[in-house]
């Protein structure tokens, strides 16, 4: 199926919002790492790349891609923050849900690797 717009084709591959968590649960295929993948065409690559969704929709949040209206998000409201563009070599999502299925932005914080890394070892040894 075409879709008008990557956003779009996100959103059609969400499961309702969670009521009690208000996560957005991606449908489809995961890495090893539990995370749901996308493929998609990047200009210049003869073919469609993997990427992980939470990504692409943080990239979308941050303004990256300026050609979707998410005032009329069928999801509900985004929290709209002004954030810079990910450094992808500095930068990582943490999600603070601890879900890795969720693509819901209010659910990611930005953080370095290294405190990522730190933070994922502090949530394994919580009993």
């Amino acid at each position: 199926m075409k879709y008008p717009d990557l956003f779009t084709r996100l959103i059609s591959k969400t499961a309702e919002p969670e009521s009690s968590t208000g996560c957005w649960l991606a449908e489809g295929t995961c890495d090893p790492k539990g995370y749901v993948m996308i493929t998609k065409r990047v200009p210049g690559k003869p073919f469609p790349v993997k990427h992980r969704g939470h990504r692409e929709i943080e990239q979308i949040v941050r303004g990256q891609y300026n050609e979707f209206d998410l005032d009329d998000d069928p999801l509900g409201p985004i929290l709209m923050v002004e954030r810079p563009a990910l450094d992808r070599d500095e930068e990582t999502i943490d999600h603070l849900c601890y879900v890795r299925r969720c693509w819901n932005p209010d659910h990611f914080n930005t953080e370095t690797r290294a405190r990522n890394t730190a933070l994922m070892q502090q949530r394994k040894q919580k009993p």
